[in-house]
């Protein structure tokens, strides 16, 4: 499996749900999100660690939302792809329908936008 971050700046601020709805379109069907994982300071053994370990030491830091800002947005703006690596045609096909979404990506804006 392959990550990528996505550069709404770079992008004219398509975000990221409008580039996986056109990969899709382009024949790229296993981009995704990742739902799996996460920043840990999000997960619930992070925020509130006493709840399952009541024993836990009470001047432990905790982690909340917003305290790992890098990670986060690592998370928000990272797309997955899983990629067959005996199959060169099909990953020289996700190549190509990436380099068109990237080069044309002001055009589906606009459409988005109607």
């Amino acid at each position: 499996m392959r990550a990528l971050a996505h550069q709404p700046d770079e992008l004219g601020g398509v975000p990221i749900e409008a580039v996986i709805a056109v990969l899709r379109a382009e024949g790229v069907l296993e981009v995704d999100r990742s739902g799996s994982t996460r920043p840990l300071n999000e997960h619930p053994l992070f925020e509130e660690p006493t709840a399952p370990f009541p024993l836990f030491p009470q001047g432990w830091p905790r982690y909340g939302q917003e305290q790992l800002p890098r990670a986060e947005w690592l998370h928000r703006h990272t797309l997955k792809l899983a990629v067959p690596h005996a199959d060169d045609g099909l990953a020289d096909a996700y190549l190509q329908a990436f380099e068109k979404v990237l080069t044309h990506h002001h055009e589906f804006k606009e459409n988005q936008a109607v």
